[in-house]
């Protein structure tokens, strides 16, 4: 029998709060429409249950937020409940993407789940930088995604966290390199027999070869800010690209193709070519493009620059220095 996705939820929690028992000693797991938690530490359960009206205006204030981000999960260690403070997951009520037999709703729910909770046990997976902190998360719940569904799905063509800086959504969440070597690293090492806590610890490596400088990441921002204005200003808020994007609606991808082109050509910096290229690998956005090549003779010459942008984003990436452990801020909020 296949298991509800509310029944994935508790039994991932459950083996977290086993394996890691001080990360979860007071973790409190929710979406903000409900009217209780989907799961409490047991350590944790009769202060809640003390304080439930604490609770649930807490889990409102908190989806107010998701909201305003449009986050799909939220992971904070600062969460007030009757003068107490717990660990906090909050999670979206629905998952939202472009979804395919190889690229389910679940997995993607699930996968925002594992991401919140690699922000609570992965070693740098907070206080160490905000990208860092996401590359840790993207780490742990891409190696999470492995051994639960295999490497034969459509993950990682489909969570195409390259759009997250041509698009101008979130530069810190720009994590494709550490997803792109975790799915490298899986085809050469069996990672499905590891415990939650080597698979943690293989997340924190992973993270920590794979992260981009503070500097590099706001370099591509830049290259990418002059689009950026100009997606506000004919497609609306960050929200309403992002659900323009799921829905593959044609004028905002047409948009997205003239405008990240425009940037490949007067950028050539490998970096900012790269992550265009990245982007433009995005299946709806590359079947966009191949229909766009054959069907309009404007765009005959996208190939050759995709093939162009191709040759920097083959070259490895050289390992970045970590940067210095900061505290995050509070609450610390995610996109997931």
């Amino acid at each position: 029998m296949q298991k509800s996705l509310t029944q994935i939820f508790n039994e991932t929690a459950e083996k977290a709060h086993d394996a890691f028992p001080l990360a979860f000693q007071a973790m409190v797991i929710f979406q903000p429409s409900a009217d209780a938690p989907l799961y409490v530490s047991p350590e944790f359960a009769e202060h809640l249950t003390k304080n439930i009206d604490s609770v649930r205006k807490s889990m409102r204030d908190t989806g107010k937020e998701m909201e305003r981000l449009n986050a799909a999960g939220v992971a904070s260690p600062y969460f007030p409940v009757g003068g107490k403070v717990a660990q906090m997951i909050a999670l979206q009520d629905k998952a939202l993407g472009y979804f395919t037999r190889g690229y389910t709703a679940e997995m993607r729910a699930v996968y925002v789940l594992d991401h919140e909770i690699g922000h609570h046990v992965v070693k740098n997976g907070r206080g160490h930088g905000p990208h860092l902190a996401e590359a840790a998360a993207d780490a742990y719940a891409s190696l999470r995604h492995i051994q639960r569904y295999g490497q034969a799905t459509e993950f990682f063509d489909y969570l195409n966290k390259a759009s997250m800086v041509v698009l101008g959504q979130s530069r810190i969440h720009y994590t494709r390199d550490t997803m792109m070597r975790v799915k490298e690293f899986a085809w050469e090492q069996d990672i499905s027999q590891l415990s939650l806590q080597e698979t943690a610890r293989l997340a924190e490596r992973i993270a920590q070869e794979c992260h981009l400088e503070q500097r590099k990441l706001d370099k591509i921002a830049l290259a990418f800010s002059g689009a950026e204005k100009i997606y506000a200003e004919k497609l609306g808020t960050k929200n309403e690209v992002v659900a323009k994007t799921y829905a593959q609606d044609p004028a905002a991808y047409e948009l997205f193709l003239r405008e990240t082109l425009k940037v490949m050509q007067a950028n050539s910096d490998a970096d900012v070519q790269r992550a265009a290229y990245e982007f433009f690998q995005y299946p709806p956005m590359k079947a966009f493009i191949d229909n766009a090549v054959a069907t309009n003779p404007e765009f005959e010459h996208v190939p050759a620059t995709i093939a162009a942008a191709k040759k920097f984003a083959d070259i490895p990436r050289v390992p970045e220095p970590p940067p210095p452990p900061r505290k995050p801020p509070t609450p610390y909020f995610d996109r997931g």
